[in-house]
């Protein structure tokens, strides 16, 4: 195993994303539950995982190395990071934003 903190940077551009070949990308946990992570834009976090699969190769006409794996993310232990509010996470939540900054706006209009 590589010394720690390993990079996941991906590296290359393919038809897969929507990137720039300028703009750096790395592996994205998606995570869909009942209870909101809550967590800060940006931070360190340890968490408890199982690998669930390995695949290790070398191409032939390259002789590039290539090495995917899945992992599970079994809980989250710590967070660490600055209390900054993420972005809103969905579209309802930006909407009641707007809604409130427009109630605001026709309050103090009513005032004058």
């Amino acid at each position: 195993m590589e010394d720690l903190p390993i990079n996941l940077e991906i590296e290359g551009y393919g038809p897969a994303t929507l990137s720039s070949p300028d703009e750096t990308r790395y592996p994205v946990l998606h995570y869909r539950g009942d209870d909101d992570l809550d967590l800060p834009q940006d931070g360190t976090m340890t968490v408890k995982f199982h690998v669930k699969r390995e695949t290790s190769e070398v191409d032939r006409k390259t002789g590039k190395h290539n090495y995917e794996c899945d992992i599970e993310i079994l809980s989250i232990e710590k967070v660490k990071g600055e209390d900054v509010a993420a972005p809103a996470k969905s579209g309802s939540e930006a909407a009641d934003a707007l809604d409130r900054l427009m109630e605001e706006h026709e309050s103090d209009e009513e005032k004058y």
